[in-house]
């Protein structure tokens, strides 16, 4: 089955439409020992640089989000482990000892352009940079410390639904449409778990939960050391780069030409409300989100 959404297809079988989007083959394999990783077609990966600053773990205690958010993490059950990349980017700031995963849609842009300047760098398994790539046995170097930020799912999920819309060129919409469109991606993610996104809808790695890009390949959580809040992401990062002063410039994907075409959280109905709900479970129950009124009663951690 194919559904159209805009210039690309909803694809329920696994299967990609020809003019739909067709993903890269996973870049890591990580074996169960999590000490050998395989990286394909890649010869010759750079390495990530070595942390000159081991930090003390507890150091999250200092954080904005003190220890809440990682606690949250560290003792709930994931219950949903989809195909697809699982750590995806990382930007790495060696003077300070901080590795920041990039979950699409939570500000990751603006921490690799602000690392950057600090002389850090940005690595990833999509090509979009050149630095190199992310392997997964490097990320289990504990003397990184190691952190993300995360976002109401609600909100992160418009965000996702405005951006792919924006990527994929699609015609001008009515809100109504738009939210045909977004129940759509939602119902055809609930009746396939396990299926990646991008096999779904184009650009649809922006629709993994947050808890997906902090597992490894075989759906373990990795070790996290911080977890922050979007909301404060101007103190989260001045935290996790240790730089008080820092200011930061928000980057966000591209803009549409007319803006005022974008959905907003508030137009969500209840039941494209219920079926986030359901769809990003583990994000309400792992990363501490309470659950908005309309999914009270219709699902629970």
């Amino acid at each position: 089955m194919h559904v159209v959404f805009g210039s690309s297809e909803v694809c329920t079988s696994g299967d990609v439409h020809e003019h739909g989007f067709r993903p890269s083959p996973s870049l890591l394999q990580t074996y169960q020992d999590r000490q050998l990783v395989e990286i394909l077609e890649t010869p010759d990966v750079e390495l990530l640089p070595k942390p000159a600053l081991v930090l003390n773990k507890s150091l999250a205690n200092e954080g904005p989000s003190n220890t809440s958010l990682v606690d949250s993490y560290r003792q709930c059950s994931v219950t949903n482990v989809r195909h697809g990349q699982k750590l995806t980017a990382v930007s790495v700031l060696p003077s300070r000892g901080s590795m920041f995963v990039h979950i699409f849609k939570n500000g990751g842009t603006s921490v690799c352009e602000k690392v950057i300047t600090l002389g850090g760098d940005c690595f990833d398994n999509y090509g979009w940079r050149m630095q190199g790539l992310v392997q997964m046995e490097e990320f289990f170097d504990a003397s990184w410390f190691r952190t993300a930020v995360v976002r109401n799912p609600m909100s992160r999920v418009v965000s996702s639904f405005n951006e792919v819309r924006r990527r994929s060129a699609t015609p001008t919409n009515t809100t109504a449409d738009m939210l045909r469109s977004l129940a759509l991606i939602l119902k055809t993610m609930e009746e396939n778990p396990t299926q990646n996104p991008e096999t779904i809808v184009s650009h649809g790695q922006h629709f993994q939960s947050q808890t997906q890009f902090m597992l490894d390949d075989q759906g373990n959580k990795l070790p996290m050391d911080y977890i922050g809040q979007l909301t404060d992401l101007q103190d989260e990062v001045a935290f996790i780069l240790g730089a008080p002063n820092l200011t930061l410039e928000f980057r966000h994907g591209p803009t549409h030409a007319n803006e005022t075409l974008l959905l907003h959280e508030i137009d969500l109905s209840v039941e494209v409300q219920q079926a986030v709900c359901r769809v990003y479970r583990d994000d309400y129950c792992c990363l501490g989100f309470d659950w908005p009124e309309a999914c009270r009663g219709d699902v629970a951690c």
